[in-house]
């Protein structure tokens, strides 16, 4: 993963044990986040599930990396609150074409909630987390 997407000029941090989750999280404070469905101690799906409930990090842009392609799981991805959902094994340009789009729609929306807060009447580098893929 960090092959493809370093080349882009994005900072990948890693993650083997999701449980330490959240302390990477605020550390990094990433602008997106790849989860895998099948990793240890929680899937990909409950961990997105979760980060949509916080507060904080509940616009995080989330995207999901499976195997998995039936229609229930898909289902299951998206009701839990994934931006999008890939295929592997993982077309790189696709992989990257992604990310770039979730990314420069997040610093369109933080630019504009930016200009609205400057405007007197109200009329988005990039780094990405990865867990255990």
């Amino acid at each position: 993963m960090r092959s493809l997407l370093e080349p882009w000029g994005l900072k990948v941090t890693t993650l083997a044990d999701p449980t330490q989750f959240w302390d990477v999280l605020e550390a990094t404070a990433p602008d997106l986040v790849l989860l895998d469905i099948e990793m240890p101690a929680i899937s990909g799906t409950e961990l997105c599930q979760v980060v949509r409930n916080a507060p904080r990090w509940s616009a995080l842009p989330i995207v999901i990396l499976t195997a998995h392609t039936d229609p229930d799981t898909v289902n299951q991805v998206f009701a839990a609150g994934a931006d999008d959902f890939i295929t592997k094994p993982i077309a790189g340009p696709d992989l990257v074409h992604r990310i770039m789009n979730r990314l420069e729609r997040m610093r369109l929306l933080r630019s504009l909630d930016d200009s609205e807060q400057t405007l007197p009447h109200p009329e988005i580098y990039s780094s990405v987390l990865e867990g255990n893929l």
